[in-house]
C-alpha cells in the first residue's frame, strides 16, 4: 500500500487490517477495497494497536482511541455471501441496525445458523420464530422454494412469493395467503394468469370475506361474486337469508329445470314472502303439484287447494288433514269432522265427533246431540267388518249402536220438551210434548236429561188430559227428586187437587198394541203388557205406530218378493 507510515492487526480477527498514512486511516479486510477515514490534526499519528472495533493511535507523547465503524466490511461479506466471516467481523461490535440486516440476508440465503444467532443477539424473537418455522419445513421436506416463498410471505414481497408458487404449480397456497391477508385486490392483479378454477375460488373467497364483514355494501356484491365463481346454491341461499325477494326471482329464471331442489327451495321461499304467482311459476316448471298445494295449505288459501285436489284426488291426504285441524281451531267442528273422515283419520274424526256431541249436550242443544250421535251410530256401521254380533267385537259394537241410537231418540225427545219448561213459548202442540215426555220417562236416567223437567212435563200435561193416574206416579217420582224451588209450591198444589180426582187415565192416550188389540198402561213401557210386542214410534208426535214385527216362515218367498208384496 503506497505512503502507509503504520499498520496493525485487528487482535481479534487477523483478516482484519489498520493502516494509516499522509492524515487517512484505512480498514481493510481480505481483497475487499478498504475503508477510508480522514483523521482530525489531532488524531494523527502512528497506528500501534487494533482491538475489536477500537483502533489505537500514538500522537507524540499521547495515546488515544477511535472507535471505528465496520459496516462497510460488513456490507462487502455480505455481497460476496461470506456470512460467517460476516458473522464474526459483526462480532467485534456493529449496530443493531447491521445485525438486522446480517441476519435478513443470511435468512435469505438459508443459512440458518448465522440467522438465528444474528436475530438472537437483538432479541429480534419474531425473526427468531420465523428461523424455526424454516427449519422446520426443512426437516419436513421443503424444498428451497417453499421456504423462499414463505420467507417472502413473510416479509411482506407477495410479488415474488407468488412467482415462486406459480413456479411451483401452488397458485391455491398463494390464493389462500391473499384471502387470509382480505388482499383480494392484489391476488386479482398477481392471479390474473391463473387457471379459470383458481378464479373461481379466488371469487368464493371474496365472497366469504364479505359475508363474514359488517359491511352491508360489501355483503350486497356477495351473491354476484358467488354466481360469478358458479356457486349458484349459496347465491341464492344467501339472498334468501336476507330476504332479497327480487334477487332471487332473477336468479331462479337462470337455473335449469335439473336444479329441482333448489328451485323448490326458492319457490317456498317466494310462498313464504307471499308472491304466490312465482311460486307457482316455479313450481310448475318441476311439475311438483304437491308443492304448490302445500303452498296454498300454508297460506290457508283453501279454496285454491281443495280445486287442485279435485284434479288429482291422491294428495287429497295433504289438504283434508290441516283443513280439518284448521276448521277444529276455528270451532267448525261439524266441517273439521267431515274433512278428516275425507282425510281418512277416522280416529281424529270420532274425537271430533264426540267432542261435537259432549259440547252440544253441555250447552242444553239437543237436537244437535241427537244428530251427533245419530252421526256416530253411522260410522259404527261404516266401519270394517260391518257389525257382526257372533263375535266379541261385533258384541262390544252391537251394544255401542244401540247405545248411540237410543241417546240419538232421548236427546230428540227431550229438545221439545226441555223448551216448553224454560221457553215461554213451544212450537210444538201440547200432545206432542205429552207424548214425548212419556218416551223419555221410559227410558234409564240420562246424563243432562233432566228428571225433575220431564216428570214436571208429564205432570202438568197429565193433569190437562185427565190422564190423573199419570199425573199421580209423575208426582211420586217428582217426591224423590230434588226439585227447583220455583216448582216446588205447584207441586205441592198439584199433590192435594189430584187426591180429588178419580185414579184412571183418559182411553184417547193409552198406547194402542195393534197386534193384539190391548190398551197398555201409559207408563207401562215400550212393550205390549199382553202379547210383549215391541212399540215403533213416530218421531213426529211420539205416538205408538201402526206397526207389527212377523216372519214369513215359507221359504219359497225371499224377502224381495215379501217387500214388493
Amino acid at each position: 500500500e503506497p505512503n502507509m507510515a503504520s499498520v496493525a492487526f485487528n487482535s481479534a480477527n487477523e483478516d482484519l487490517v489498520c493502516y494509516s498514512g499522509q492524515g487517512v486511516l484505512n480498514i481493510k479486510s481480505h481483497w475487499f477495497t478498504p475503508y477510508q477515514q480522514r483523521l482530525e490534526p489531532s488524531q494523527q499519528g502512528f497506528v500501534v494497536g487494533f482491538m475489536g472495533k477500537c483502533v489505537y493511535i500514538l500522537h507524540m507523547y499521547s495515546m488515544q482511541s477511535l472507535e471505528i465503524p465496520l459496516t462497510s466490511q460488513l456490507l462487502q461479506f455480505l455481497d460476496n455471501k461470506m456470512f460467517r466471516e460476516a458473522y464474526e467481523l459483526a462480532s467485534l461490535g456493529v449496530t443493531e441496525r447491521d445485525w438486522k440486516m446480517l441476519g435478513s440476508e443470511a435468512l435469505e440465503n438459508m443459512e440458518f445458523d448465522v440467522a438465528r444467532k444474528s436475530f438472537f443477539r437483538i432479541r429480534d424473537c419474531r425473526s427468531l420464530l420465523l428461523v424455526n418455522e424454516l427449519i422446520e419445513m426443512k426437516n419436513r421436506g421443503s424444498s428451497i422454494n417453499e421456504l423462499k416463498a414463505h420467507l417472502y410471505a413473510h416479509n411482506k414481497r407477495f410479488r415474488d412469493c407468488v412467482q415462486l408458487l406459480q413456479q411451483m404449480g401452488a397458485e391455491n397456497v398463494a390464493l389462500e395467503m391473499f384471502a387470509d391477508l382480505r388482499m383480494f385486490e392484489q391476488a386479482q392483479e398477481f392471479l390474473s394468469n391463473s387457471s379459470a378454477e383458481t378464479q373461481k375460488l379466488l371469487l368464493r373467497k371474496k365472497a366469504d370475506w364479505a359475508q363474514t364483514s359488517n359491511d352491508q355494501r360489501m355483503l350486497a356484491s356477495v351473491p354476484e361474486l358467488l354466481m360469478s365463481s358458479g356457486d349458484y346454491d349459496r347465491a341464492i341461499r344467501l339472498m334468501m337469508a336476507n330476504n332479497w325477494v327480487e334477487k332471487v326471482a332473477n336468479a331462479a329464471r337462470k337455473l335449469d329445470k335439473s336444479d329441482a331442489n333448489l328451485l323448490r327451495e326458492i319457490g317456498q321461499f317466494m310462498a313464504k314472502n307471499g308472491e304466490y304467482i312465482q311460486a307457482t311459476s316455479i313450481f310448475q316448471r318441476i311439475n311438483d303439484l304437491r308443492s304448490i298445494i302445500q303452498m296454498h295449505v300454508n297460506a290457508e288459501n283453501w279454496d285454491d287447494a281443495l280445486a287442485l285436489i279435485n284434479r288429482n284426488s291422491s294428495l287429497s291426504n295433504d289438504v283434508y288433514l290441516p283443513y280439518a285441524r284448521w276448521l277444529a281451531e276455528r270451532d267448525r267442528f261439524d266441517e273439521a269432522q267431515i274433512a278428516y273422515n275425507k282425510a281418512g283419520h277416522e280416529k281424529e274424526a270420532s274425537l271430533v265427533l264426540e267432542q261435537l256431541t259432549k259440547n252440544a249436550v253441555k250447552e242444553n242443544r239437543f237436537k244437535a246431540a241427537s244428530f251427533y250421535y245419530r252421526r256416530m251410530a253411522e260410522q259404527l256401521i261404516e266401519k270394517d267388518g260391518g257389525i257382526n254380533g257372533n263375535n266379541i267385537n261385533g258384541h262390544s259394537l252391537l251394544e255401542s249402536l244401540e247405545n248411540c241410537l237410543n241417546l240419538a231418540d232421548i236427546y230428540f225427545a227431550y229438545e221439545p220438551v226441555y223448551k216448553y219448561v224454560v221457553e215461554p213459548f213451544t212450537e210444538k202442540s201440547l200432545d206432542i210434548l205429552f207424548h214425548a215426555a212419556r218416551f223419555i220417562s221410559l227410558h234409564k236416567p240420562t246424563e243432562y236429561v233432566s228428571r225433575v223437567t220431564v216428570y214436571y212435563t208429564l205432570m202438568k200435561l197429565s193433569r190437562h188430559f185427565g190422564c190423573y193416574k199419570t199425573a199421580r206416579q209423575a208426582l211420586n217420582h217428582l217426591h224423590k227428586l230434588r226439585c227447583p224451588p220455583q216448582y216446588q209450591s205447584q207441586i205441592d198444589v198439584a199433590t192435594l187437587e189430584i187426591r180429588a180426582m178419580p185414579f184412571s187415565d183418559s182411553e184417547e192416550f193409552q198406547p194402542m198394541c195393534y197386534n193384539c188389540g190391548t190398551a197398555n198402561p201409559i207408563l207401562g213401557g215400550h212393550e205390549c203388557v199382553h202379547c210383549n210386542h215391541y212399540f215403533i214410534y213416530s218421531f213426529i208426535t211420539f205416538e205408538v205406530l201402526p206397526l207389527i214385527q212377523f216372519q214369513i216362515d215359507d221359504d219359497d218367498i225371499s224377502d224381495k218378493e215379501a217387500v214388493n208384496f
